[in-house]
């Protein structure tokens, strides 16, 4: 076996694969409409499940969630624990969940392009939990506001946020199922 011919064909092979699955990536299975739709639809579930949740508990603030949220990028100009509600705070939250929310979809419909509806939908939760942990506790030693606002909320509107991702990408999604498999050529052939 010639050495050389071998590493140039392990080198036109893992271009050709990676060529390939960019190729998927960028036309076959992640469809923009998909990805705004189902960022708008778990996007909207999430504000509602979080509004309501920390509207029900007597120790927050519906306004919480926009404080939190927009210190991300305030940091020092504002405080995390202030009760002020401007209007441009709540639209600075709003403008960063909903890129977010077209992040976490995206991730979220390339995770789950492969499956059926149910099995789509459980991995899309499992993903939401995961997103909650890295948020809330992972990305916590560096953004401290949002350790107080660990909890069943939270947990829950990150789980309902990821499942609808899943559902609302796979019912947009035009092609359904991706391809099991990505043909590799033997040495010696032609792509």
């Amino acid at each position: 076996m010639n050495l050389g011919r071998t590493t140039a064909w392990l080198r036109s092979s893992s271009a050709s694969i990676a060529g390939r699955l960019l190729d998927d990536v960028r036309t076959r299975y992640v469809e923009p409409r998909a990805v705004l739709l189902s960022a708008l639809v778990a996007g909207g579930l999430f504000a509602m499940i979080e509004v309501v949740g920390r509207a029900l508990d007597p120790n927050e603030s519906v306004w919480d969630v926009p404080r939190r949220v927009s210190w991300l990028l305030l940091r020092e100009d504002m405080q995390p624990t202030s009760t002020t509600s401007a209007p441009g705070l709540v639209l600075l939250a709003l403008t960063i969940h909903a890129m977010l929310s077209t992040i976490y979809s995206m991730l979220i419909g390339l995770a789950t392009r492969c499956f059926r509806a149910v099995p789509a939908i459980v991995l899309g939760a499992l993903i939401g939990l995961a997103i909650y942990l890295v948020n809330y506790y992972a990305l916590t030693p560096f953004f401290p506001v949002f350790a107080e606002a660990r909890g069943l909320t939270a947990i829950t509107a990150h789980v309902v946020f990821g499942g609808a991702a899943a559902a609302t990408f796979r019912v947009v999604l035009t092609r359904p199922y991706c391809e099991r498999s990505i043909p590799v050529t033997e040495p010696g052939e032609s792509t």
